[in-house]
């Protein structure tokens, strides 16, 4: 049971000490006089647990989450909660239940979405997106320059990311045309690595990637070094295909096997080092 407490009353001082020669109390008029409640510490010590400084507290629940509010989206009138890690927003849903095609879990409906009573229910818990980039998602919404929408490609990849993800298609293209303004910046095959990484729609892929295969030239050691070994195989493939229809690419008849050696050795690195001369 662990350490006991013992509680005297008060009444204690009126028992006779059998040292000073007065008579002797007997053992059940001394339990009568002395109250003696023996209390398991554990169980004390959880009736009534103490701060630091010796005041009693209220003991948070084990499993609760102290939950903190967005400074600038925690809107009084909102009627959707979303919670990121341990922050709070609470929006207006008529800006995602209007668009949306995939952000609500498929268990809310469209009317529960937009329920002037959804802000005092239960939140909804989104993952993988930062609380940093969420704010600049809403920030389209939320913009108070109106029609000046002035800001990093960096954060138009951001928004451009979780409008392709959430199926807000109007918010996909509007950011869209905003990284295009960028164009010239990069590479081809830096775009086709940057939209994947931003979770682009095929409709934005397929263009790309059928522009890479058709042209002349096959890509670079610096253009492999950037996709990923998967997309190259399936690039070489693409290419070879379109080139020799039913997969079969026929080399003139008059070429031997020997004289593709060079070439062969040259692309996969098997070209032999000089061998000395003997004795030279």
């Amino acid at each position: 049971m662990g350490q006991l407490y013992l509680l005297w009353a008060p009444s204690l001082k009126s028992v006779a000490s059998p040292l000073t020669g007065d008579s002797f109390l007997s053992i059940s008029h001394i339990a009568r006089t002395i109250h003696i409640l023996f209390v398991p510490l554990q169980l004390f010590l959880e009736s009534f647990p103490m701060s630091s400084n010796g005041n009693k507290k209220k003991t948070d629940s084990p499993n609760a989450t102290a939950m903190t509010q967005h400074p600038k989206y925690h809107i009084a009138d909102g009627d959707l909660r979303i919670c990121i890690g341990s922050t709070e927003f609470k929006i207006h849903s008529y800006f995602f239940t209007r668009e949306a095609t995939a952000f609500f879990p498929p268990t809310t409906s469209t009317n529960e979405a937009s329920s002037p009573d959804r802000s005092d229910g239960p939140a909804i818990i989104l993952e993988n997106v930062s609380v940093s980039e969420f704010e600049r998602f809403l920030w389209v919404f939320y913009n108070e320059d109106f029609n000046i929408y002035d800001t990093t490609l960096t954060e138009w990849l951001v928004i451009f990311k979780l409008a392709s993800r959430w199926g807000f298609s109007k918010v996909e293209k509007f950011s869209l045309g905003e990284i295009r303004k960028y164009k010239s910046d990069f590479s081809f095959v830096d775009w086709i690595v940057t939209f994947e990484q931003h979770e682009a729609s095929k409709n934005i892929l397929l263009p790309l990637f059928a522009k890479l295969c058709i042209r002349d030239t096959s890509i670079t050691d610096e253009e492999i070094a950037k996709l990923s070994p998967e997309r190259c195989i399936q690039i070489f493939r693409i290419r070879e295909e379109i080139r020799s229809p039913g997969g079969r690419s026929p080399v003139p008849t008059t070429l031997k096997e020997r004289e593709i050696f060079p070439t062969v050795a040259r692309l996969l690195g098997l070209a032999e080092s000089p061998r000395p001369s003997n004795g030279e």
